[in-house]
């Protein structure tokens, strides 16, 4: 297909035919250098239109965007994140000269490092769609609202963080236009201008890693063996297993840490808080504003472990049972590290009785989607191994190719940090 051909001219294309790459980088920085952008910590005491409302739970007094509630899983008490609408991760992308380019955004979020990274042209929940905000339109959200079914490249809902959200999908939406001149905050990249971007920390938001993962490797010939049946197996043997059934609940009062003026949720299973922030940011749909937002310094990394096994690379990926998935559990990255004392190699030690030169490929620093979590940032991590014996995949953890992983991907069950180890895996082992 030609659009393999494009994608792959796009994959291998740093000085473009529409923008140099030093040209994109030079405009990334003058925009993080403007002094458009301030953050102040509050407190939620001192948030606007958030309050407890009549059930206890941290909420907007206009019903809208989303509300801190109380969940009950393994018979922990903590709280997670209710946002009760789908919001749109839209990238819109043209051919121009037999290559694919992307519109991106740079897009200053209140918890970005730095202020404005790489993002999908439209990044907008539904309240923001509806003007929930008083302020402006999302720029180009007429071009998705308004696409022909023709245009479309990719529609799927995906998950958002299972300890974070109850529930939460974004629409990935990809959309094929005609080129035309974009407006200032916008450009047009090719996908190795992104992926050039990886060495910058921080510098590629996790909703483009997200929208961009169902895109790769499209120019691989799917083994003749392979069976989708077998992944839907798979899928369904996890969501028996995982069938617990977790229990959202009224009323967070009980996390207000008085002191400092958050929701302090510390339990076995997960540590975070949630502050108040006051924002003023030049440019957006509204300059100024306030609202709640999450603090997970616990996060710490990803990381993904690939096997050569009798000259295939396979990935080795964990079912993570997390009490905010619709069944119980996604697949994801090997291990996520929060701050605890840990070694992947102790792990693999456990799992491959042989294996030979264990070593760190590469180390990607980005950071958490900044219009919820606050300076998140997180290392992705990329090991490998060889692997001479025959493998006995054992619980939680489970062998994929490429291939299998995109078709765990397409129906839905790869997890937000299983999508940006994907996103940058095409580039770290290709």
């Amino acid at each position: 297909m030609k659009f393999d051909v494009y994608l792959e001219n796009s994959k291998n294309c740093i000085d473009g035919p529409l923008n140099k790459f030093s040209d994109i980088e030079s405009e990334f920085e003058f925009i993080n250098s403007k002094e458009d952008f301030k953050i102040k910590d509050i407190g939620i005491s001192n948030l606007e239109d958030w309050n407890f409302d009549n059930n206890n739970n941290f909420s907007h007094s206009s019903g809208g965007f989303f509300k801190v509630i109380g969940l009950e899983h393994s018979k922990i008490k903590t709280g997670i994140l209710l946002q009760d609408e789908i919001g749109t991760l839209g990238l819109i992308m043209c051919i121009y000269d037999e290559t694919i380019h992307f519109l991106i955004q740079f897009k200053k979020e209140p918890g970005n490092i730095p202020s404005a990274q790489l993002s999908p042209t439209l990044q907008a929940t539904l309240s923001n769609q509806k003007r929930k905000h008083g302020g402006k339109m999302p720029m180009y959200l007429d071009y998705f609202q308004n696409s022909k079914q023709d245009e479309i490249v990719i529609n799927k809902l995906l998950p958002e963080q299972g300890y974070r959200y109850w529930r939460k999908y974004n629409n990935n939406l990809v959309i094929m236009k005609d080129y035309f001149h974009p407006h200032d905050g916008f450009m047009w990249m090719t996908l190795g201008q992104i992926y050039k971007f990886s060495s910058i920390n921080n510098s590629i938001n996790s909703c483009l890693r997200s929208a961009l993962s169902l895109l790769i490797d499209n120019k691989r010939i799917p083994d003749k063996k392979f069976n989708k049946g077998n992944i839907l197996t798979i899928i369904d043997k996890s969501k028996i297993k995982y069938q617990e059934s977790p229990t959202i609940q009224n009323s967070v009062f009980e996390f207000h840490d008085k002191k400092t003026d958050r929701l302090v949720f510390d339990n076995p299973y997960d540590k975070f808080s949630v502050s108040g922030i006051s924002i003023s940011i030049l440019g957006r749909e509204v300059g100024n504003w306030n609202q709640p937002i999450i603090f997970d310094e616990y996060l710490d990394e990803y990381i993904l472990l690939s096997v050569l096994h009798k000259g295939k690379r396979k990935y080795l990926l964990k079912e993570h049972k997390e009490p905010g998935y619709e069944f119980g559990f996604n697949f994801g990255p090997t291990h996520i590290n929060k701050g605890i004392d840990f070694s992947i190699e102790d792990k693999i030690k456990t799992i491959f009785l042989n294996y030979e030169n264990f070593h760190l490929v590469k180390k990607i620093r980005m950071s958490e989607e900044g219009g919820r979590f606050y300076n998140c940032e997180v290392n992705h991590c990329f090991y490998e191994i060889n692997c001479s014996d025959d493998i006995v995949e054992q619980g939680e953890y489970k062998l994929f190719d490429s291939e299998e992983i995109k078709v765990i991907n397409e129906l839905g069950f790869l997890s937000m940090e299983g999508r940006s180890l994907l996103f940058f895996s095409n580039f770290v082992y290709n």
